[in-house]
């Protein structure tokens, strides 16, 4: 697992420099700015949602795995199927599996720890986005 990370984070270098060579590209081309600008955001987007895989990938192998959690005083019992799950991030939708802890099979899902770490700080990140974007278009 360590190298299949590894290998996904080579992949997200090679895609970033495969962008910087595209508008290097342009520019020594002349390219219209619209046209760069279509180039930079659409291969931002790709290195964006590699970088968001290879994250999640890295995730799964860092967390513990026990068969057995306690939560709110239950004993609650990894389930033998990890399931699918579809985070929705700006860089676009990314499937993965996650375990899943639960009294038994057929009972409530009770705690998904990979969903609690993928998804605590990405919006409260965006805040400052939007706000950066916001006072760009003003003028001194």
């Amino acid at each position: 697992m360590i190298i299949e990370v590894e290998d996904r984070l080579c992949k997200v270098a090679k895609q970033f420099v495969d962008v910087l060579g595209r508008l290097e590209r342009a520019a020594a081309s002349g390219d219209a700015v619209h046209e760069v600008e279509e180039t930079a955001w659409f291969g931002l987007i790709e290195v964006g949602r590699e970088m968001i895989v290879a994250y999640i990938k890295q995730q799964e192998e860092e967390l513990p795995r026990p068969k057995v959690i306690e939560q709110d005083g239950k004993k609650l019992r990894r389930l033998p199927k990890r399931r699918r799950r579809q985070y929705v991030s700006a860089f676009g939708p990314t499937p993965f599996r996650r375990d899943v802890y639960a009294t038994r099979e057929t009972q409530r899902q009770e705690v998904v720890p990979l969903d609690a770490s993928t998804c605590k700080t990405l919006f409260r990140s965006w805040s400052r986005v939007k706000t950066s974007f916001a006072s760009s278009g003003t003028t001194s």
